[in-house]
Parts: structure tokens; sequence; C-alpha cells
């Protein structure tokens, strides 16, 4: 139920309509790679949303903020820092 609020979606039967649409759209278009936008993200919402993922996750060293460009509007992500993982 929080994840059909949170895409303000009225039922399960169409968000299971707008995933399958969007999992033929990419077959469509050969689209079968991975995203590292989605893959490497901590998390990946609007701004505010990214910010409090960060928030939630302190224990983590830093992070960078990036914006995703989605289909229909912009999108961000957050993930660690690269150099958190940087020999020492």
């Amino acid at each position: 139920e929080r994840l059909l609020q949170s895409l303000d979606m009225p039922s399960h039967q169409s968000l299971q309509s707008t995933y399958e649409s969007g999992i033929n759209e990419m077959i469509a278009r050969l689209e079968f790679g991975r995203e590292a936008a989605w893959t490497e993200a901590l998390a990946v919402g609007d701004r505010a949303f990214v910010e409090r993922a960060a928030i939630n996750s302190h224990n983590r060293r830093k992070f960078e903020y990036d914006p995703v460009v989605a289909a229909d509007k912009d999108s961000w992500a957050v993930r660690e820092d690269r150099d958190s993982y940087s020999s020492v």
C-alpha cells in the first residue's frame, strides 16, 4: 500500500499495468543493459527524497547527488562518493 501511495497509483492493477508497459517498451527499444543511475545509486527520486535517504544513511562517508533524466521528469540519484573507496 505504501508503494502505491508513493507512486500515486490507485490500485495494484494499475501498478502492474504500468510496470508491464514499461518493460515492453524497453524490450521494443532493445534496451537490455543495466543503467548505472539506477543500479549504483543509494536512492533515486526527487531531490527531497534522495536528501532524506542520505540523511537516513548517516553511517556512510560522503555522498554525491546527480540529476537523472527520466522519461517524463527530472529525477535525482544519491550515491556514495567514489573517493570513499579509494585506498589510503
